[in-house]
């Protein structure tokens, strides 16, 4: 697991007030003047411009969209009531609040028709459904794209061209890591590329008193439109991978100075004494998914003799399930995105949990009998079975990107439950590559 770039800077109580994304869609944002606004945060409830209030900004962040500061908020019409759905009865519950200088405020009609709301938010008494909207502007289509939690379904897209009202309903987009539950999240336009940040329950993870669940928290990019997501999911968390790191809700993330940067609180982020959290990398993708529950790392042999050793650095953490290492030795590198394709094994063994530490130490391999060609493709791959939600740790460094035709040094990866065609048209391997990565390996022929 190379997420160790990650790490949490700050822990601090947060006050009444908003974080204002510094992400907004380039050539749509029109600044007003510089100007200085006091907030002060023992003042409990705002108000709009005409008295109408107080605004609900309870879990929400301020977004600037179209020259306007905006608030998307969900209302508890009777209250602060947190899963008893008839408090919020009509489209009105979603609607934007807009300013333009973060004093002035004016609420604006509900995001979409009373029919969507219907649909979408009436028929179910999920406390997530129709929760958390977030809403970006996507320059290629010109639409502002909006993504609610979904409950059990995970997220609902829509569409408008306005960031405040005649949304609908657009995609259901699916994410790389699956969950019963995906929780808290966050749309944002990062350098260009879309991307959600979102939260996977784990509840086989909690304790009989605290906590009662784990929080994972996921980056991964969109689609082009922003109605779908691509690619892996990369996990953020801190080297670490403590209590902290799997108590993650609420997240954001902005870019500055060429760094990453990631806000969350640990769960209930709007409870008393409840921890906040930063964290910052270079990168997003290092380390790429460490929740693979198949891992496979490929060389090109270089000598012919028999195969002595082939070494890996792997630690474990929470781990529960035996993992397999399987040494094989195939043709290509499309065999691993071709279904049904079967390598030629050369040497397999199964280690328990017990047999490793929490250090990356090298674990040792040792085939019997096995004879390799100068010029052969082998690979060594790792795979743990079992409803764990934890990868081993492995240790991995930059290379060259992937080239499915050059590359011989490959790191392939798929995760939990991924052994199925998959994306949005239905034609994408649950494999992929994990470009420019390799694991710290090595392999002894004489």
């Amino acid at each position: 697991m190379l997420n160790a770039a990650f790490w949490a800077a700050a822990t601090f109580a947060l006050g009444v007030g908003a974080l204002v994304s510094p992400l907004a869609p380039t050539g749509s944002i029109k600044r007003s003047d510089s100007q200085t606004i006091t907030v002060r945060n023992s003042q409990t409830l705002r108000f709009d411009v005409d008295g109408n209030g107080p605004l609900d900004v309870g879990n929400h962040k301020l977004t600037q969209l179209n020259g306007q500061f905006i608030i998307y908020e969900t209302t508890y019409g009777c209250g602060y009531e947190w899963c008893l759905l008839h408090c919020i009865p009509t489209a009105h519950a979603l609607h934007p609040d807009t300013s333009p200088d973060l004093v002035h405020w004016v609420k604006q009609g509900p995001l979409f028709s009373t029919e969507i709301y219907s649909t979408l938010c009436a028929a179910t008494a999920s406390s997530v459904s129709c929760g958390r909207p977030h809403v970006v502007f996507n320059a290629k289509s010109q639409k502002y794209v909006l993504y609610l939690n979904q409950g059990p379904d995970g997220y609902t897209v829509l569409t408008s061209d306005s960031p405040t009202s005649g949304f609908v309903v657009a995609s259901t987009p699916t994410v790389a890591v699956d969950a019963l539950v995906h929780g808290d999240f966050t749309v944002e336009v990062v350098n260009g590329k879309g991307m959600i940040l979102y939260t996977a329950f784990d509840f086989s993870g909690g304790g009989s008193i605290w906590p009662p669940f784990h929080q994972r928290m996921y980056a991964q990019y969109l689609t082009d439109d922003y109605l779908n997501t691509t690619g892996q999911a990369f996990r953020i968390a801190s080297a670490a991978d403590d209590e902290v790191d799997l108590s993650q809700e609420s997240p954001d993330i902005f870019l500055k100075d060429g760094l990453f940067y990631v806000t969350a609180t640990v769960t209930c982020g709007t409870c008393n004494g409840t921890l906040a959290i930063v964290y910052r990398s270079a990168s997003l993708e290092v380390g790429g998914n460490n929740e693979a529950n198949q891992v496979t790392q490929t060389w090109l042999n270089s000598k012919t003799g028999t195969l002595r050793e082939v070494g890996v650095n792997l630690a474990v953490t929470l781990q529960d399930v035996p993992i397999t290492a399987t040494i094989f030795e195939y043709q290509n590198n499309t065999n691993f995105f071709t279904s049904g394709y079967k390598w030629t094994q050369l040497y397999t063994e199964t280690l328990k949990p017990s047999n490793f530490t929490r250090s990356l130490d090298a674990i040792i391999f040792k085939p019997v009998n096995v004879t390799v060609q100068a010029g052969a493709r082998l690979g060594i791959s790792l795979l743990s079975y079992g409803n764990t939600r934890v990868g081993y740790c492995r240790l991995e460094h930059t290379v060259a990107p992937f080239d499915v035709e050059k590359t011989t040094n490959g790191l392939f990866l798929n995760g939990i439950g991924q052994v199925s065609i998959r994306g949005k048209n239905g034609d994408a391997s649950p494999v992929f590559a994990s470009s420019g990565k390799e694991l710290k390996w090595f392999s002894v022929v004489d």
